[in-house]
């Protein structure tokens, strides 16, 4: 009965088996015998030769875009650490600044007043004195000079 057995199970392997080959064969024997199907095959693997150097460029622009975007942001690190030393110095540069042009403006509010007065003086002083000079030509012209 054992031996029975072992053979049904080979026949069924085998007959199994058998199936598959057909099916594997019929699969397999239109491509191997058409040229058309070799051709595409080869078309696939030039098309699967292209696409992989295309994806060895892209993977290789990635790269550099990588490189590219490090050293970018190693800049911009060091340019915001560059404006956190340097704006304490700004600040109190502007503070200083503004400062010194308080005072210019108060020093400058006070010259005109200054300036205004001794412009006032100096033309009242001439107004005088251009009158003083008008009277004199006047009286020279009027009064006539004595004969000894």
């Amino acid at each position: 009965m054992r031996l029975f057995k072992l053979i049904i199970q080979s026949l069924a392997y085998g007959m199994i088996g058998g199936v598959i080959a057909l099916r594997a064969i019929d699969y397999i024997y239109p491509i191997v015998n058409n040229p058309k199907a070799e051709k595409n095959i080869e078309t696939q693997i030039s098309q699967l030769n292209e696409m992989q150097k295309s994806l060895k460029e892209l993977q290789n622009f990635i790269t550099l875009q990588k490189g590219k975007l490090q050293s970018e942001s190693a800049a911009l690190s060091d340019i915001r650490k560059e404006k956190e030393k340097l704006e304490p110095i700004v600040n109190a540069d502007r503070k200083a600044i503004q400062s010194i042009i308080e005072f210019q403006e108060n020093k400058y509010r006070g010259q005109v007043w200054k300036e205004r007065a001794i412009g006032f003086i100096i033309g009242f002083i001439s107004s005088l004195l251009a009158s003083f000079v008008i009277v004199w030509i006047n009286r020279k012209k009027v009064l006539p000079e004595k004969e000894n």
